[in-house]
């Protein structure tokens, strides 16, 4: 799976260009200790731009199933609110969140085959 780094425009336009089969979605984590996969269902995707949600006060962590948003002990990437990441070709349920702080989390942007 690649990262590329791109404005939140030039994203967007990039999806559109993919696919006019686009999805959203929503992953929130309940406490700060929980680790959730952006979707329980292996759901493959050719495009996905993944936002921390803009009411997030916390960072959250955003990789794979041993993702950390801890303080001091981070492992992943860390989002602030609005935050941005952009992906091809991969499975929504192997990429995952932590939040700092309970009750926050990302949208989801993403295009399929």
């Amino acid at each position: 799976m690649a990262t590329i780094m791109l404005s939140g425009q030039e994203s967007l336009d990039r999806l559109r260009e993919t696919s006019v089969n686009l999805k959203v979605g929503r992953q929130t984590a309940a406490f700060a200790t929980t680790v959730r996969a952006l979707s329980a269902t292996r759901i493959r995707f050719k495009t996905l731009e993944v936002q921390a949600l803009v009411s997030n006060a916390s960072p959250i962590a955003l990789g794979n199933a041993s993702v950390v948003a801890t303080g001091g002990s981070e492992k992943g990437i860390l989002l602030f609110s609005g935050n941005t990441r952009f992906f091809k070709d991969g499975v929504l349920s192997s990429i995952y969140i932590q939040p700092q702080k309970g009750n926050e989390g990302v949208s989801f942007l993403y295009s399929i085959d």
